[in-house]
């Protein structure tokens, strides 16, 4: 830690001496020269918009300034914006410039933004400091000291935002609206130090829980500090914590190892009312008109030396409220016999003999009573718990005691449940010690708001709770017009809630519509957290829509069965299957379903064990579906295949693919692998550009009406390249051939060989200067290459088949006409020598000879 401070220190030193001196002796390399010197000390990327640097403004110190200076990170957090500070100033004691120990008198920080990110792999942004090998010396030190005097007198803080996002433990924190103002002289080693600190809205979300939603901080007090000791002694001071005030008195101490306190915190009001203020306006409004009555007590008393979790001071929280009642002034029922018991307390040492007991948790509300109870103790070691809750709470009376404005609410909560047991049991499964029994039950219940306008109506559930598992029989649930009936077991639910454990589950999930489209049409989109120059954004509580992420702690095995469900265009029906949840995976187990006037099966899984590349290995079976359908209803079939969209017929396609998908669940084409094998009797083209253009290239009209018939064929995908091989269909009413591949960047190479009368290849030819083509015989092969990209495609014909075919007739006849010669001229002599030389032996042998002669090659 000591390293880290002295490299801050020498950063620091080095950033003002520059700002001061280097200006008046070098202004013009200034800049470039503060930047080097600061990227020397830090690992990150910092920058800053315009320089300053003036005596008329601060007079008569000397004030240098930095405006749009930020910190954005590298590697792992390439692009982040750790810090962004509208304007940095530093007040500096010119004699100090001019005997060469620099003083700053005063520091200001306007619209500073602070991002604090800790990634899934507890990596965090602001983890920049550059460490070195070098020893650490006391005349480094030394000289560092010399070269810099922070004499503050005064900081200030304006219109700060610091966001902390923790992706290890599901937190989120914001602070927006930060002013601090600190004042005194930081140079003696004994001074009053008066501090004004206010914050215009805190909020905490965990777990997508929000805790606190808009708190507010006020506190202004005066500090005796002895910089000395580094002891900090709390006099006068006034503490208000989003309208509750609190006493705030005590004093802390920061040495070098440890802290030590003696701290206490009390509310200055003992009415009930006071601590109604921190309850959010969403459920309480108008906190002022509230008829309310009872007591409040509310004590925290810290005591000790802190060096870590098994050296904490002593600690002593309470919390009481005594016989509240809270009713509207014009709503019929009220919250009553409204009593909390909580206390927090640990003798002091080791963090493990911390204690929480909420001795009393009561509230009636109209005639129905709720109770609950929890001690927990050995918080480090074994979390020890017991708790109970029972009650009822008729939410049909809720209207009558609360103002819901637009929000509808009502059903009836039945809960008698006790759990009793501690964290090594849970681990090692020792059932025979973990108490837990009891159910938790809700009826009739119906809630409509307008983010969700359609509602949810649960007309039965009921959880039974035994120690190995919570038996979910039924849960019937309609959400506008979508409806699930939902039973089955889920195990091991206790380590899933405390510890983060894996949570298994057998259930089975019934339903006769799910409209996808109006349960997405309710989730809103939200906007990253992004920190800017101008504040810190913070997300709604909703989610946007993008990957579905599987939690890798989950192990269900789910059977559907669902008449009808309703997705963008597409309406499917009859789905019925088995899905295994595992590790982040979702495995689809023959998961049946009639969608596009035909039948799929999926096989294969979904994956999201690396949630930065989720992926599907899947195996797909479509039988008779409808091309036209189909493609108009999948983006990816009609990026990877446009002409699909004219195209109408009945298709058959087995597919295994294997890809990654981006944010959009999209196939990833680079990495899309797969084979696969279609099947058609019939595929009916109307009006594409394709056949257009095969017409217009052919030279006949009839080529624009196209039918295919009997297609069978076979493809493999290569990294999201397409390659088919070679195989016959019929079109024209001809046996045709069709093969090529298309590429990642759909780009196109295809060749599509037709059978084509001898007059139009004859026409065809002659274009060419070819003359004198046979035209009786049968068709001759004409090939058409197929290129461009596939929403743009350029055709052109390929007539060598066509030329070749008939050079070998002519050759083939050529020969006929020779042969023809060779036997009338063998003929002719026969006759000819026979005639005069009669029967003479002799002479009928050299006959012979020469006949054998003619009959030879």
């Amino acid at each position: 830690m000591k390293k880290i401070l002295k490299i801050v220190g020498i950063t620091l030193a080095s950033i003002v001496a520059l700002l001061i001196i280097v200006p008046m002796c070098f202004s013009g390399t200034i800049e470039e020269i503060v930047k080097k010197e600061i990227n020397k000390y830090v690992d990150a990327t910092v920058d800053y918009d315009d320089f300053s640097l003036s005596i008329f403004s601060s007079f008569p110190d000397l004030r240098a300034g930095l405006d749009g200076l930020s910190v954005i990170g590298k590697d792992r957090f390439e692009g982040d914006t750790l810090i962004y500070v509208g304007s940095f100033k530093a007040d500096v004691d010119i004699l100090s410039v001019l005997k060469g120990d620099i003083a700053i008198n005063a520091v200001i920080v306007d619209s500073p933004v602070v991002r604090g990110i800790v990634a899934a792999d507890s990596t965090a942004n602001w983890d920049i400091v550059k460490m070195t090998d070098e020893p650490e010396t006391e005349e480094e030190a030394d000289t560092t000291a010399t070269a810099l005097k922070l004499s503050l007198e005064r900081v200030e803080i304006n219109d700060g935002n610091i966001a902390y996002i923790d992706s290890t433990g599901s937190l989120a924190a914001y602070i927006n609206g930060l002013n601090l103002a600190l004042s005194g002289d930081m140079d003696a080693d004994i001074t009053n130090l008066d501090l004004t600190l206010g914050i215009g809205g805190i909020d905490v979300i965990m777990s997508d829980i929000r805790y606190l939603s808009g708190a507010t901080v006020d506190f202004v007090a005066g500090i005796e500090a002895d910089l000395g000791q580094n002891k900090y002694t709390f006099r006068e001071n006034e503490l208000n914590f989003s309208g509750v005030p609190l006493a705030f008195d005590g004093w802390a101490q920061l040495r070098d190892s440890s802290t030590v306190i003696d701290l206490n915190l009390a509310a200055k009001e003992t009415d009930f009312k006071t601590i109604l203020a921190l309850v959010p306006e969403y459920i309480l409004k108008d906190v002022q008109g509230l008829k309310t009555t009872g007591s409040l007590e509310l004590y925290a008393k810290a005591v000790g030396e802190y060096i870590d979790m098994e050296h904490i001071p002593a600690l002593d929280v309470v919390f009481k409220i005594n016989d509240g009642f809270v009713q509207y002034p014009d709503l019929p029922k009220s919250l009553n016999d409204i009593n909390i018991d909580v206390a927090v307390k640990n003798p002091g040492g080791d963090a493990d003999l911390t204690t929480v007991d909420v001795n009393r948790f009561h509230f009636e509300l109209g005639e129905n009573p709720f109770d609950a109870g929890l001690n927990l103790v050995k918080p480090m070691s074994n979390l020890t718990f017991n708790a109970k809750i029972n009650g009822t709470i008729d939410l049909n009376s809720l209207k009558d005691a609360l103002p819901l404005d637009s929000m509808t609410i009502g059903g009836i909560v039945k809960a008698n449940l006790a759990v009793a047991t501690d964290m090594k049991a849970i681990e090692k499964a020792q059932f025979e010690t973990i108490k837990a029994e009891g159910t938790v039950g809700l009826t009739n219940f119906n809630f409509a708001n307008a983010d969700l306008p359609q509602g949810v109506d649960i007309s039965e559930a009921k959880l039974t709770f035994t120690p190995k598992h919570v038996e979910l029989n039924p849960l019937k649930v309609v959400l506008g017009k979508s409806d699930f009936d939902v039973t089955g077991r889920l195990e091991n639910y206790l380590a899933y809630v405390l510890k983060d454990g894996t949570i298994k589950g057998s259930l089975t999930l019934d339903s006769k519509l799910i409209d996808c489209n109006e349960l997405m049409a309710s989730t809103a989109t939200t906007t990253d957290s992004t920190a800017t120059a101008e504040a810190v954004e913070q997300p709604t509580d909703s989610t946007e829509i993008g990957i579905v992420e599987i939690p890798k702690n989950i192990d269900f095995q789910l059977r559907a069965d669902i008449e009808k469900l309703l997705f963008d265009k597409l309406q499917i029906d009859g789905i019925n299957g088995r899905v295994a949840v595992k590790d982040g995976i979702a495995q689809l187990q023959n998961l049946s379903l009639d969608l596009c006037k035909g039948k799929v099966v999926l096989n294969g899984k979904y994956s999201t064990a690396n949630p930065e590349k989720p992926n599907v290995d899947m195996l797909i079976n479509l039988n008779e579906v409808d091309i036209n359908a189909l493609t108009n209803s999948f983006s990816t079939i009609d990026s990877m295949l446009p002409i699909a969209k004219n195209a109408h017929g009945r298709v058959s396609l087995g597919l295994e693919i294997d890809t990654e998908l981006d944010q959009t669940m999209s196939p990833v084409l680079a990495t899309t692998n797969g084979k696969g094998s279609f099947k058609s009797a019939n595929i009916e083209l109307k009006e594409s550009d394709f056949q257009n253009k095969l017409a217009k290239l052919l030279n006949n009209e009839k080529y624009s009406d196209l039918n295919l018939k009997d297609l069978a064929f076979k493809f493999i995908i290569e990294k999201g390249n397409i390659i088919v091989d070679p195989f016959k269909l019929k079109m024209f009413g001809k046996e045709a051939q069709f093969s090529g591949r298309q590429g990642l960047d759909q780009t196109m190479d295809y060749l599509l060989n037709i059978p084509i009368s001898r007059t139009e290849v004859a026409s065809m030819l002659g274009g060419l200067g070819v003359k004198n083509v046979p035209t009786d015989g049968s068709d001759l092969p004409v090939g058409v290459a197929i290129k461009g990209v596939l929403t743009k495609p350029t055709l052109s014909l390929n007539l060598d088949a066509a030329k070749d075919a008939i050079m070998g007739e002519v050759k083939e006849k050529a020969n006929e006409q020779i042969e023809e010669v060779k036997e009338k001229a063998q003929e002719k002599i026969t006759e000819a020598i026979t005639e005069k030389l009669g029967d003479n032996e002799k002479l009928q042998e050299g006959l012979n000879k020469l006949n054998n002669l003619f009959k030879k090659k």
